[in-house]
């Protein structure tokens, strides 16, 4: 069910970005789909990626993180439709995005400090005896991150289809005329779910943009120390 719904899900994001994809001669965007996508991207890069990574690395990285927010957004989108499946809703599509980012965290902090400035961070600038410590904290650091962002999507996915479910169950368990309050309650929910969609793919692609400026921040702290070196 999930991996049908994601490509059901990545088939609709297709359609969308292929319609959005029309311009004028001079490159402006025609319109409501195309300015909406326009929109959404640009918000992704300047106020997420640019924002928390940088204004030189940003760019670089917009990408994946722009794939990131369309992908959990109309996921999320798509389990909100009767009939269909929320595939964020599953801890394993949760898993291998957070496992995904893990590794473009990690990728952005050896591209930036390098191989060994990347691993003489772990151990960071403390006394010799407290460096095995300092370097079993900072590597399980490594893995709490996507941890935390793999159980935030997950859960916050699954309790609320949990909470719709069980309150329209209130009509069949406890008596029909249950549906005077079961029915708007599930309503109003409804209306909520369709804000945390899209609050949880951006919640994703912050913290994941988040991930990956600390990632890049290691090179210029790296760099600035070696230059402190120099200096004295």
């Amino acid at each position: 069910k999930a991996v049908l719904s994601m490509w059901i899900a990545m088939a609709f994001l297709a359609l969308v970005l292929f319609l959005g994809r029309s311009r004028d001669q001079n490159g402006v965007p025609r319109g409501l789909f195309a300015n909406l996508v326009e929109t959404l991207l640009l918000f992704v890069r300047d106020e997420i990626a640019v924002a928390n990574i940088g204004k030189e690395q940003g760019p670089k990285y917009t990408p994946y993180l722009a794939t990131v927010f369309f992908f959990v957004m109309f996921t999320n989108y798509l389990g909100l439709i009767p009939g269909f499946f929320t595939a964020t809703g599953v801890l394993g599509v949760t898993i291998a995005l957070s496992v995904i980012t893990f590794i473009m965290t990690q990728v952005a902090g050896i591209r930036s400090a390098g191989l060994v400035g990347f691993f003489a961070h772990l151990f960071g600038d403390v006394p010799v005896w407290m460096k095995p410590l300092m370097f079993l904290v900072e590597f399980l650091g490594l893995f709490t991150k996507p941890f935390a962002l793999l159980v935030r999507l997950f859960a916050n996915m699954l309790a609320g289809h949990m909470v719709l479910f069980f309150i329209l169950s209130l009509i069949f368990v406890v008596h029909i005329g249950a549906s005077a309050v079961s029915v708007p309650l599930a309503t109003g929910l409804y209306m909520l779910e369709l804000f945390v969609a899209i609050l949880q793919a951006y919640i994703f692609t912050l913290l994941t943009a988040l991930f990956i400026g600390q990632g890049v921040a290691l090179g210029h702290h790296h760099h600035a120390e070696g230059e402190d070196h120099a200096h004295h």
